[in-house]
């Protein structure tokens, strides 16, 4: 398990990922959010993962999801302060 976000490469080989190993067989929920200092991902509500957050004026200018073997995505959200700025599926 290996983790890319924004320009921070995680190997889980080397650190703790166990947080995102769930059964996958059913709809779980991922989410990630931040404070302006640090991002953190939570899987069912649960806080698995966190990071500072890079220097400013970085910008998210893409979402991807990768999976070994099946895997499907229902539901994308991307919020600003509660706004919502882009919703699909």
């Amino acid at each position: 398990l290996n983790y890319i976000s924004v320009d921070t490469y995680v190997l889980g080989k080397t650190v703790n990922l166990s947080g995102f190993g769930v059964d996958w067989s059913d709809w779980v929920k991922v989410s990630c959010h931040t404070n302006g200092k640090m991002i953190k991902y939570y899987v069912n509500d649960k806080q698995v993962f966190e990071f500072q957050k890079p220097a400013p004026g970085v910008k998210i200018v893409g979402l991807g999801f990768g999976f070994s073997g099946t895997g499907s995505v229902k539901g994308i959200e991307l919020k600003n302060d509660d706004k919502v700025a882009f919703k699909e599926f």
